[in-house]
């Protein structure tokens, strides 16, 4: 009995140094930059001919309180969204800090798709359930219709008479 546990110790531990050298030297490399946001915009270029399979709903995070957007704002948010295909975020913006002020969950069939609005100049996109970090994204120099937080601000202003989705 005793030989038996001192065969099974090493083998263990032998068992667990190669799990943790897997996950630490063979992480998933991110094929692109902006690998969600090009994901993303393939998504919706699929699905442009109807909007009924693409839900859009909008967080704001401040309140908690989620929005279901209509067609009319769907399709604002798509047409920025698509703006921002090939775009990336070049040098350092800490996010450690920072929490989001407006959230858009975009669910296309069985995909959901997070995007994180900070500020007027930087966003995060992601798939829920993603494997790889979040794709950095620069809204610097947008127009203010192709920006997200300022789109975001237009439907926060009119939420009154949008459609709650908890209803």
């Amino acid at each position: 009995m005793k030989a038996r546990s001192i065969l099974l110790l090493p083998i263990i531990l032998l068992c667990f140094l190669s799990l943790l050298y897997f996950k630490v030297y063979h992480h998933y490399e991110k094929p692109s930059k902006n690998y969600y946001i090009n994901r993303l915009c393939y998504e919706l270029d699929l699905e442009n001919e109807t909007l009924n399979n693409t839900e859009i709903s909008l967080l704001i995070t401040n309140y908690y309180k989620y929005i279901s957007l209509p067609d009319e704002h769907k399709k604002s948010v798509i047409s920025s969204i698509k703006t921002f295909e090939n775009h990336t975020f070049e040098g350092d913006y800490e996010l450690s800090n920072k929490k989001p002020l407006f959230k858009y969950i975009i669910k296309i069939d069985d995909e959901k798709y997070v995007i994180d609005v900070y500020d007027d100049d930087f966003l995060t996109v992601y798939l829920w359930d993603g494997k790889y970090p979040k794709d950095m994204i620069t809204m610097k120099n947008s127009y203010p219709y192709e920006n997200l937080f300022q789109i975001s601000e237009y439907i926060y202003g009119f939420q009154d008479f949008l459609v709650d989705s908890d209803d």
